[in-house]
């Protein structure tokens, strides 16, 4: 059994937290049972039917407790029981007895002195030993039965007394049955009774740990007070209490006035808890607007950019010189891999190298290997900065025209200079005064001081989290505020970059441009601009635009660009074997005619031997002659190619064949207007 202890007197203006220390310093005596079977205790086996406690208060003021439990057992065999009841806020226990009810007639239990106690059946014990006092006793072996105990003792000193000017009061605070009895089986049902010496006025009673009961709904006569409860299960517990006028001869327990010096100090201690957790919930919340407002303002005052007024809705032209590649970092102020493809077919554009598709078959010449052969036409090329650092890297620093250089061999030197490349794009657009400073140096400057920050905080927090936690519990929440705030500043690094007011105009011309771009057969007819394609193709790049931009000049059979020589490969009929599967999506099967120019052949129908197409020379020659609507899907693959070969230029761009970062997008055959 488990005891319970007598209550303090409990006044309502205490807190809810002092209210629970009371209730567990000061719970009214009772005992709950620990069932010992012969071979193991098992918890689950054990229900008790009903647990009633009987509360008779003499005039002396001591108290006659009476429990009556009718457990049953089942699973496993029980002999034995005991209890211990905690003897640290009452005075004494006496005239201890255990009795059994069966079959109609109450069986005594025999009394043994506790040394010579054996759980012999219909036998008891009790002692005290230090602070508790312990109860125990025997019964005959049960299995898949239910028996009933009656366990009966008095207690002395168990109630408080207390005077409040000319009136004194009495408080009784009992737990019936507390946690540790639920944790051992389930009490289905249970009745509570306080049988005073003489009845009191019901409206004068408190009842209930707050005092919030109703005095009509346990007592009809001011004398006989009861309790009942339903279906206890593990964690429940029944508590009763009742305050009531003087109505017995009892004066105050010697532990009293001691035991009520160390409540006050504890309901002090709780006040100022409570305090301390509403002032660490304030400063909380406050933080956290403080840190949304922060996290705003630093966006607005850093890196929000100036306002522009009105721009024009859309630019048929480049509002200046600013290469493509450098554009892309204008508007998105990132340097990415986007940004150095951009730059690669604007040279391309100008005359400066020429790219050309190389498809060789190895041992099966139905299963062809694709690369991209760049070749260098100018020695001496007019250009950027960046843009002669990207020439030297891929054809090294004397720039010899006519060097060639795979794109599959590129990736490699050019990771040894992409930070170069990247600072220079960087530095064009400071120079050009669109940024005061380079937007990477501005976001690692920002990230940089943000995770040093947050790694001395992790470290503080480690060393001083369990000072903290003895002042609140609350007090975490304004530093985790903070540590969120110092993360939310890691991630807004990203956007602080401001341009200046000349940059800002910039961006929104280029974005007025871009839009041009992006719907041009809203502003232009398509099939009579076919002169823009090749012009405009490096910032539709640099725009992420490159697919709609190719597939509406593939429709209307616009020229290819004359730095590009595609590949084109055609089908020979029925019994050849598809070379292998492009974004674009090849129909039926495919042969290769591999080419060192710019021109390329797809053979077509004619006639035929053994089911063979043969190819029409007159149709290969109109179908070399530069269109881009049969090669469309090479050129992709070029764009791609070279995305992937430029792919770990930026931690900001996704790299790859199929998607990064940049502009939006990937390098994909768009097929339209195309007959492949």
């Amino acid at each position: 059994m488990q005891p319970a202890q007598p209550a303090n007197r409990v006044h309502q203006s205490s807190l809810p937290r002092w209210l629970c220390s009371a209730f567990l310093l000061l719970a009214g005596l009772a005992v709950a049972s620990f069932f010992i079977p012969q071979a193991a205790r098992a918890a689950s086996n054990i229900t008790w039917q009903r647990y009633d406690v009987d509360l008779v208060v003499r005039d002396d003021g001591s108290i006659h407790v009476t429990e009556r439990q009718a457990i049953e057992f089942t699973g496993q065999s029980y002999s034995a029981g005991f209890a211990t009841i905690p003897m640290d806020r009452i005075d004494d226990i006496t005239n201890v007895q255990v009795s059994e009810d069966r079959d109609g007639h109450t069986i005594a239990y025999k009394y043994v002195d506790w040394q010579r106690y054996s759980d012999n059946s219909e036998t008891f014990a009790y002692s005290r030993s230090g602070d508790d006092f312990e109860i125990a006793w025997g019964f005959p072996t049960t299995v898949n039965d239910t028996r009933t105990f009656v366990i009966e003792y008095d207690v002395l000193g168990a109630m408080r007394v207390y005077t409040e000017g000319s009136q004194t009061w009495e408080q009784i605070w009992w737990t019936a049955i507390s946690k540790d009895v639920t944790d051992v089986g389930d009490v289905l049902k249970s009745d509570v009774m306080i049988e005073l010496p003489k009845p009191v006025d019901p409206q004068l009673a408190k009842l209930g740990e707050n005092a919030e009961e109703n005095a009509a709904d346990h007592t009809t006569d001011g004398r006989v007070w009861t309790w009942s409860k339903y279906d206890l299960q593990s964690d429940d517990e029944f508590i009763v209490r009742l305050e009531v006028p003087v109505v017995t001869e009892a004066v105050a327990p010697a532990w009293q006035a001691e035991d009520d010096q160390q409540r006050l100090e504890e309901q002090k201690r709780d006040d100022r808890q409570s305090l301390y957790d509403l002032f660490f919930l304030g400063i909380g919340l406050l933080s956290t607007v403080l840190a949304g407002a922060g996290l705003y303002g630093l966006w607005y005052t850093r890196g929000r950019d100036p306002h522009v007024g009105l721009t024009a809705q859309f630019l048929p032209e480049p509002p200046d010189d600013l290469p493509p590649g450098a554009v892309g970092a204008l508007l998105d102020e990132v340097a990415n891999e986007r940004d150095v493809v951009a730059t690669v077919v604007n040279l391309g554009s100008r005359g400066v190298i020429k790219i050309d598709e190389h498809m060789a078959g190895d041992e099966r010449p139905d299963w062809p290997s694709q690369d991209f052969q760049m070749t260098l036409l100018q020695s001496n090329p007019q250009v950027t900065p960046f843009e002669r650092t990207l020439l030297s890297t891929l054809f090294g620093p004397e720039l010899k025209d006519g060097t060639r250089k795979r794109m599959s061999q590129v990736k490699g030197t050019f990771d040894q200079n992409s930070e170069l490349v990247k600072d220079q794009i960087y530095a064009e657009l400071v120079n050009r005064g669109y940024f005061t400073a380079s937007p990477e140096q501005t976001r690692d400057r920002w990230r940089s001081g943000s995770l040093a920050a947050l790694v001395v905080f992790v470290l503080l927090m480690c060393v001083g989290g369990a000072i903290l936690a003895r002042v609140s519990s609350f007090v975490f929440f304004p530093l985790a505020v903070v540590l969120l705030f110092i993360v939310a500043l890691v991630f807004l690094s990203r956007v602080l970059p401001k341009k200046t007011p000349a940059g800002a105009e910039a961006a929104a011309k280029w974005q007025a441009f871009r839009r041009y771009l992006g719907d041009i057969e809203k502003y232009d007819r398509v099939n009579e601009s076919q002169t823009i394609f090749d012009k405009y193709l490096p910032y539709a790049v640099a725009f992420g635009l490159e697919q709609s931009w190719v597939n509406k000049f593939a429709a209307v059979g616009a020229e290819m660009p004359p730095w590009y020589g595609p590949v084109i490969l055609g089908d020979f009929g029925e019994l050849s074997r598809p070379s292998r599967q492009r974004r674009g999506g090849w129909g039926g099967g495919t042969w290769v005619f591999p080419s060192d120019g710019g021109g390329g052949v797809r053979p077509s129908g004619g006639g035929g031997f053994g089911g063979f197409g043969l190819p029409d020379l007159q149709d290969m020659s109109d179908r070399g002659g530069g269109s881009i609507q049969g090669a469309s899907n090479s050129l992709f693959d070029m764009l791609s190619s070279a995305a992937e070969a430029f792919g770990d230029f930026s931690s900001s761009g996704g790299g790859g064949r199929r998607h990064w970062g940049g502009g939006g997008g990937g390098f994909s055959g768009g097929g339209g207007g195309s007959d492949w």
